[in-house]
């Protein structure tokens, strides 16, 4: 009713009109709910929803040197651009003035810094400029060969074996210099023989791998001999979606992406294992590549006139009792696709450049921390293993 007590109908507001600002709160509701669920994902998980682990680095592509972190992150590492003397410059890194001297094989020098090393590139270098140049056994492979697991440095593998070696001959300038990385593959270890262990002119290199060749390619979705991450950066590189783009700057984003992928990456490797033709071809593959690697790395130091020897690494698995039912076909394939390894590794078996570690399964039954890793008995069992193959050679110089 109006001032004048006149009645007049109600302006008629349209439909849509009424419902706009019921869709607007409703909207605003969902983005604040999301927002409240972003600020708790950062805040109780952090980290652990990023997937970055290595920057593509030209040579060595990607290994465990870093743990899981953003690539703002990365950026900082000594991995990182700044450290080789690149600066961002409005969307291209351009090189600056170095600060210390050039290189040829610095790039590999981040394979002596792991968390069980011994010898830095540095002290490595220093032993080969020493007036009396002592005797030095270079070690390259994956997170076995680091001694992953071990409690300390001098509880490693590597180092029980310096140890063993300086006793028994008798002599102290003996150093077991390891240049392995975590989730390295062979095609890896041939660059990190090429770029860090041959320019310091090594008088033994000890070679322990196997599993992360047999099982990357299934595990993880890549051709047999790439590295681990080359899926992720392949995505990292070539992936331009609005998707990707809300997964860098969002952790409950990524969080969700991280779902699906390692979904697909099972879905991926259950499909391969149940496809007897797929996975005959990945078997043969694998087979190939790593055979082709080791003959290569052997012939590379024939023409050093040094020892190259190969130790077949064990792991949890061989033994039937310990592997789950669902892990069996991954098991079934690994040890069918070693017993195909070691029947094409048998001329260097014969000539002493090849050695089967598979004989210490049983003494190593109890003291793996997970399929791969040994405590530190088992370090003493591996280190003992190869101090009886290495010894024979090893005296001879």
């Amino acid at each position: 009713m109006t001032k004048n007590g006149s009645c007049e109908p109600t302006p008629y507001v349209p439909k849509k009109a009424r419902l706009l600002p019921k869709v607007l709160l409703g909207l605003g509701s969902v983005l604040g709910c999301l927002g409240l669920i972003e600020l708790g994902v950062r805040w109780f998980l952090g980290d652990k929803v990023e997937w970055e682990t290595r920057p593509f680095e030209p040579f060595f592509v990607s290994g465990d040197f870093y743990g899981a972190m953003s690539l703002e992150k990365l950026a900082r590492t000594r991995e990182g651009p700044r450290a080789f003397g690149y600066k961002n410059a409005g969307g291209i890194y351009l090189h600056e003035r170095p600060k210390g001297p050039w290189e040829a094989n610095g790039r590999a020098d981040f394979l002596f810094d792991h968390y069980l090393s011994r010898y830095s590139a540095r002290d490595a270098d220093k032993l080969n400029d020493s007036a009396k140049r002592p005797l030095r056994i270079y070690v390259i492979g994956g997170s076995l060969a680091v001694g992953s697991s071990a409690t300390t440095k001098e509880k490693t593998w590597h180092a029980l074996l310096e140890q063993k070696l300086r006793k028994e001959l008798a002599r102290p300038n003996i150093h077991v210099i390891n240049a392995s990385m975590g989730a390295f593959v062979t095609s890896q270890e041939r660059m990190a023989m090429e770029w860090a262990v041959a320019p310091r002119e090594p008088d033994m290199v000890i070679v322990l791998n196997g599993y992360n060749d047999l099982h990357t390619p299934v595990s993880v979705g890549v051709a047999p001999g790439d590295p681990l991450q080359t899926g992720i950066r392949y995505a990292e590189a070539y992936d331009t979606s609005f998707l990707r783009w809300v997964c860098h700057h969002s952790s409950l984003a990524r969080l969700l992406w991280k779902a699906r992928m390692e979904r697909r990456i099972r879905e991926y490797g259950d499909r391969v294992l149940a496809d007897g033709e797929e996975s005959a071809r990945i078997s043969k593959g694998i087979v190939d590549v790593y055979v082709g690697n080791m003959k290569w790395l052997v012939r590379r130091g024939k023409q050093m006139g040094i020892p190259v020897l190969v130790f077949f690494q064990p792991w949890k698995s061989l033994d039937d009792s310990t592997v789950l039912p669902g892990e069996k076909p991954m098991a079934d394939f690994a040890r069918e696709t070693a017993s195909k390894i070691r029947l094409a590794m048998s001329k260097l078996v014969q000539n002493g450049s090849f050695f089967d570690l598979a004989n210490i399964q049983s003494s190593l039954e109890k003291h793996y921390t997970d399929a791969v890793h040994l405590d530190d008995f088992g370090q003493e069992v591996l280190a003992g293993e190869i101090f009886s193959r290495v010894l024979p050679a090893f005296s001879k110089r």
